[in-house]
């Protein structure tokens, strides 16, 4: 046999420490290492990109920590048009 018992177990151990690591598990922002945030939908920790618009670039507005173009609004209705009547 190539491995040992004993060995695997220790590997299988180690290999599930270190996949739990990669993903950190969190209630509140404190929670996360550097400036990562806590996803309230996953409940891990995620990397910062926003939480309102001041953080994203000009024409991009912030949703669920991330940078979104705005969508092209209408131009406002101008109504109908306005004859200048001729002083003469």
């Amino acid at each position: 046999m190539l491995f040992s018992r004993p060995l695997l177990l220790m590997l299988a151990v180690l290999l599930g420490a270190l996949s739990a690591a990669g993903c950190a598990e969190c209630e509140k922002d404190y929670d996360c290492p550097g400036t990562q945030i806590c996803s309230a939908a996953e409940a891990e920790c995620v990397p910062f990109v926003c939480r309102a618009v001041r953080d994203c670039p000009p024409g991009q507005s912030c949703a669920a920590n991330r940078c979104r173009v705005n969508p092209a609004r209408p131009a406002p209705d101008a109504g109908e048009p306005v004859e200048l009547e001729s002083g003469g």
